[in-house]
């Protein structure tokens, strides 16, 4: 490991040791995921992990969270309702909706847990417009990751060291309601078809960067650029046969597949041409 990367995990230990009574907010990806695991390793106690479910959530990452956490002597899973979708703000879908889905959850969160709220925030994401931070901030909420300089790439690694191999290869899995475009709002059938497009679509693909995006009138897909270029036609005709499928589900045209582009349902990234 190179010396740098001994010095940020150097930093981590001493912040994971400091703290009072942490629990983790964890969504099932591998930041947080990775987290809950380091903290439990370092400190050697039984830690609370709470993890929200909600249409927006998918069922694949709850799943994970209950493989990894539930009926484990190590941790004390909790799992809530944030209640994000009785606001009818993040309903809405403004540009600021992750403000209102982490203002809930870590609202929800603190009103059971009066210690250390901990975040699997990278300091990758700050280079991204991240409302849920100012959320975050409200309730005092740690970045132990970012705190320590770790990016995403790291955390890769710290997973492998964990013993978590299929977590430290998870694609980023945002909640679903980023798929759609901002102004465009946030309904739970809707939220419940995308999730099935994308587990079509993984079977056909395997693990990598895709997306169901939907807009007013239109929906596609995106697929990360290296996937892409090894579509097969076999693989293209299905692909293809599973959007005009969903359009009717979906209510909405299919304007078929583009290449993955982060956060490119957010008005203000695809401003600023991101």
């Amino acid at each position: 490991m190179k010396p740098n990367l001994l010095n940020q995990e150097t930093s981590l230990k001493e912040m994971i040791g400091e703290y009072q009574q942490p629990a983790i907010a964890v969504s099932g990806g591998v930041d947080s995921v990775t987290l809950a695991m380091y903290v439990s390793r370092q400190r050697q106690e039984k830690i609370a992990v709470f993890h929200a479910v909600s249409a927006a959530v998918p069922k694949s990452a709850t799943n994970r969270v209950r493989e990894l956490f539930d009926n484990s002597s190590l941790f004390d899973l909790k799992i809530i309702d944030a209640g994000e979708f009785k606001n009818d703000s993040y309903l809405k879908n403004p540009d600021n909706r992750c403000y209102y889905c982490k203002y809930s959850l870590y609202g929800t969160i603190k009103s059971y847990w009066s210690g250390e709220v901990l975040s699997g925030t990278n300091f990758d994401d700050l280079s991204d417009y991240r409302p849920g931070l100012m959320a975050a901030s409200k309730f005092e909420v740690k970045h132990p990751f970012v705190e320590a300089f770790i990016t995403k790439a790291y955390i890769r690694e710290l997973a492998r060291g964990l013993g978590l191999p299929e977590v430290s290869a998870l694609p980023a899995q945002p909640c679903l309601a980023s798929r759609f475009a901002t102004g465009v709002p946030i309904e739970p059938k809707r939220l419940e078809i995308v999730e099935d497009i994308e587990k079509s679509l993984s079977r056909i693909l395997g693990p990598t960067d895709l997306r169901c995006r939907l807009r007013d009138a239109e929906f596609f897909f995106e697929i990360s650029a290296e996937r892409l270029r090894r579509l097969t036609q076999g693989e293209l005709s299905q692909v293809e046969l599973i959007g005009r499928s969903a359009a009717t589900l979906l209510k909405v045209g299919f304007s078929g597949i583009r290449t993955y582009q982060r956060g490119s349902m957010s008005i203000r990234v695809s401003a600023e041409g991101v």
